[in-house]
């Protein structure tokens, strides 16, 4: 079994935004859970109580919208 390695520099605050949004919808993407807030490994409430994210950030976001499976 081969292991891939991935390794990514954060070049700016967008590059992080983008990052962080991605991390945050993936279990909503794989369908692990129906709802961001509902995933229990994230900070994502945490960073809802910093101001950082709405708290009904990727409740509107429609799944395989042009996607292929």
């Amino acid at each position: 079994m081969s292991q891939i390695d991935w390794e990514h520099t954060i070049r700016n605050e967008l590059d992080y935004q983008r990052d962080m949004d991605y991390c945050h919808f993936n279990p909503v993407k794989y369908r692990l859970v129906n709802n961001v807030k509902k995933w229990p490994y994230s900070i994502f409430d945490s960073l809802v109580r910093k101001g950082i994210y709405p708290k009904e950030w990727g409740a509107n976001i429609v799944l395989n919208a042009g996607e292929r499976d």
